[in-house]
């Protein structure tokens, strides 16, 4: 037997049992940087005050430099101020015309649909928590874990008509005014073709994440024009951007957000001032609802934490800010993306893998 090649091999498999711990410890750590370190960070850490402060870079730069131009300084100074009076006009006419904020409103009323888990439980916990006076009616099929004496559960299930017309009956006999709607219940089909899709699955999808929503809606919104009311809807990125093997879910999502903006300009050009609009277009979340794979572009796309977001949203319900909520900050160029020429909508397509990272699921 040739003792060198026994060497050889004991000397390689003692590598790599010696090694193995090390590799793994920094995978782990490299899988963790990828996790802590994102576009998102960067973006509002460094990327966004220079977009809005591009004045004091130049000054920093010059004083260390000892370099100055005029010329280059007061372009920057006045695109500066530019900048920031159009974000401060843009942020008041978000919150502009009469307003009570929701904490102020005695025996105010919300309805939350969705929030035994998810997203929608990290809602209902700060909505607790930050508003003292508010009775949460919340409308779910599952049992919720969280419990508190203003949150009145009512099991619904809102793929089926009858049930949610039944629901709005109570609601308005019960209850009358609602101050604050939020629409957060949400559910997928299989990931799967077209093709292998059951047609009355389809028809409960849009069921549960269109047609219940509008109903509410609909009963819901005051008719008069004094009378303030706030709407969130919740939405998905995938309403914009649709990926393969989720074409159904896409689709109410898409939906949503259309019926969303014509009806919340709508309401602008008839005159209904205190009726506000929230749309929020989260990308994956931290929840169930997509659990099963591992998304591609963590860096560029991260997981969205519930509770941040949650917060985000409440903090708006608070003041009636109208607009959108995206999340994370990529979502906020999709549209953009989205209306380019074919050639470099297919490129970004195949580069982000977002039609190859879904698993096929079976019965």
């Amino acid at each position: 037997m040739d003792t060198s090649m026994l060497r050889c091999s004991m000397t390689t498999h003692g590598y790599k049992k010696l090694r193995s711990p090390v590799a793994n410890d920094i995978q782990q750590v490299q899988q963790q940087l990828r996790i802590t370190m994102n576009f998102d960070i960067i973006y509002d850490a460094l990327i966004a005050p220079i977009l809005r402060y591009p004045i004091l870079v130049y000054w920093i730069a010059s004083y260390k430099l000892n370099i100055e131009n005029n010329v280059i300084g007061n372009t920057l100074l006045i695109y500066s101020l530019l900048v920031n009076l159009f974000l401060k006009l843009n942020n008041r006419l978000k919150t502009s015309g009469p307003w009570t904020p929701i904490g102020n409103i005695p025996n105010a009323t919300c309805v939350l649909t969705g929030g035994s888990k998810g997203l929608g439980k990290c809602i209902l916990e700060n909505l607790i928590a930050q508003f003292p006076n508010l009775t949460i009616i919340m409308v779910d099929v599952v049992y919720p874990e969280f419990k508190h004496k203003r949150i009145h559960f009512y099991h619904t299930d809102l793929s089926k008509p009858d049930e949610v017309e039944a629901l709005l009956d109570i609601i308005k006999e019960k209850y009358g005014q609602i101050d604050l709607l939020i629409n957060c219940a949400g559910t997928r089909l299989k990931y799967a073709g077209l093709a292998a899709t059951n047609k009355d699955e389809i028809k409960d999808l849009f069921q549960v994440n269109v047609f219940s929503p509008v109903r509410l809606i609909q009963e819901l919104a005051p008719r008069d024009t004094t009378k303030q009311f706030y709407l969130v809807n919740v939405g998905s990125v995938l309403g914009i951007f649709a990926p393969a093997k989720i074409s159904s879910y896409a689709g109410t999502k898409s939906a949503l957000r259309a019926f969303h903006e014509s009806w919340t300009y709508e309401l602008q050009a008839e005159g209904y001032e205190s009726i506000r609009t929230l749309l929020v277009i989260p990308g994956q979340l931290n929840s169930s609802l997509f659990q099963g794979f591992e998304p591609p572009r963590q860096f560029f796309a991260p997981v969205v934490d519930c509770d941040k977001l949650a917060r985000k949203i409440v903090k708006s319900c608070k003041i009636g800010l109208r607009g959108e909520i995206c999340a994370p900050n990529y979502a906020y160029i999709l549209n953009v993306v989205a209306s380019m020429p074919y050639t470099i909508f297919y490129i970004a397509r195949r580069l982000i893998k977002m039609d190859t990272c879904l698993p096929t699921e079976g019965d």
